[in-house]
Parts: C-alpha cells; structure tokens; sequence
C-alpha cells in the first residue's frame, strides 16, 4: 500500500473502471433486446488480500456495474452478468514490477491455496463466459459466476 502512487492507482482506475463504463455506454447502441454484457470481475473481491487494495477496488466498482447496469438496461431487454476469475494461466504477473524468481516464488506460495492445485487456462474462462452471453442463460441477470477452481467458496 505504502508503494501505490497516484498514477498507479489512475492506471488501474481509468483502465478497469472508466474503461468498463465508457465501453458499455458506446456499445449500447448497437445492442438489440435479448442481447448480454457480460463483465470481467475477480475473486480477489470475496476477501482482503495484502497488497492488492487498489486492484481490488477497482474490480468491486466491476462487481457494482453488474448490478446497477442491470438494472438500467432491465428495460431495454440487455441482460447484464459477470465472471470473477481466480488465477489463470496469463502473464499478469508480468505487470507486477516482480522479477521472474519473485514471480516463480509467488506462484508456488498461490497453487497451494487452490482447491485444485493448478491455476485455470483462459479457454476455461472463455468457456465459462459462453453460456451467460447465450440465450440459453436468458433468465440470468445481474449475476456474478465465480471460475475460480473453488477458490472464493473453499477456503
């Protein structure tokens, strides 16, 4: 937290945040009744992680527009839900300021706190993602599926 400085915190903000809002005001629209948004959110929200506190705002305000933007587009028939991720496969630690050691010595402290073992691969997420945005799932609003291995409900 000491280390957050106010351009690290705006990056993360404008990125997520206004990135999210402003993307889903400019595609509405586009949209047509039945149609979905579905939002990217994260099972960091679910519990206080040290030095994750900006990222994890960042990720509740995702949590909130799942259910204030479905509420505002109830209306016009556009369903609105979210996926919360745990660890994926991805080189976000890349974006860490960790070296590769830091970054090999994180991983192997996580992996055990998966239910699973094993971090999830992105297809895993994009399957997941397949079905909320699919007509399929058209009784399905303002709802958030974690695709975490366990992660938020097994501690």
């Amino acid at each position: 937290m000491e280390q957050v400085d106010e351009s690290h915190f705006d990056e993360l903000f404008n990125m997520m945040v206004k990135g999210g809002f402003f993307t889903v005001q400019q595609i509405l629209p586009l949209m047509k009744q039945r149609s979905a948004i579905i939002l990217n959110t994260s099972v960091v929200t679910a519990a206080g992680i040290t030095a994750f506190s900006v990222y994890t705002a960042a990720k509740a305000a995702i949590q909130s527009f799942i259910k204030t933007f479905a509420a505002d587009l109830t209306a016009k028939g556009i369903r609105v839900n979210g996926i919360s991720p745990g660890y994926i496969n991805t080189n976000i630690f890349n974006n860490t300021g960790l070296n590769p050691t830091e970054i090999e010595h994180a991983v192997a402290h996580i992996i055990p706190t998966i239910p699973f073992k094993r971090f999830g691969e992105p297809a895993e997420i994009a399957n997941a993602v397949l079905f909320p945005a699919s007509q399929e799932a058209s009784y399905i609003h303002g709802a958030e599926l974690a695709v975490d291995g366990g992660l938020a409900a097994i501690w």
